[in-house]
């Protein structure tokens, strides 16, 4: 199952620590650090669902210097 949900909402957060309780996996492809910012990181999703695993991957990867460096779907293709 995949969904999208729209993290501005106020409820989001709630949303997603609830669905995390019976969640095998969360996977991701923000910028480094947003879901930390959303205090939704691997720490606060572990405290709901300690066997949870979080797959995080970004555009340019993680701890170089173009890491926060945004893409999406075609530029993705490109690497």
């Amino acid at each position: 199952m995949g969904i999208t949900v729209d993290m501005r909402h106020p409820r989001a957060k709630g949303l997603m620590l609830r669905m995390a309780k019976w969640a095998d996996l969360v996977t991701e492809n923000f910028t480094p650090g947003t879901m930390e910012s959303w205090e939704l990181g691997f720490e606060q999703l572990k405290e709901v669902n300690p066997d949870i695993v979080l797959f995080s991957t970004s555009m340019m990867g993680r701890g170089g210097p173009m890491e926060r460096q945004p893409g999406f779907g075609p530029s993705f293709h490109l690497w």
